[in-house]
């Protein structure tokens, strides 16, 4: 922390002191505020990316995948699967 002016040599005064301590403190806050948002942030995206990649995965499953097995893809015989 500064305690010293950068001029003579001279001691800070009380109030330029008080300044530059909330300075610092203000900053050391703003980085825990910012680190943590990304956490946060980071996590919902992800979850959000998740979530859409399981939807898909379903309509595809239902939609496209599903209505072409049968009893041949069941049974694993090639001659009754449907072409």
């Amino acid at each position: 922390m500064i305690l010293w002016s950068p001029r003579e040599g001279r001691r800070m005064s009380v109030v330029a002191r008080a300044l530059a301590q909330h300075a610092v403190v203000s900053l050391m806050a703003l980085v825990v505020v910012g680190a943590t948002a990304a956490i946060i942030c980071v996590r919902v995206v992800q979850a959000q990316a998740l979530a859409q990649a399981e939807a898909g995965g379903k309509v595809v499953a239902t939609d496209i995948v599903a209505p072409l097995v049968n009893e041949g893809v069941y049974r694993a015989t090639r001659r009754t699967w449907k072409r």
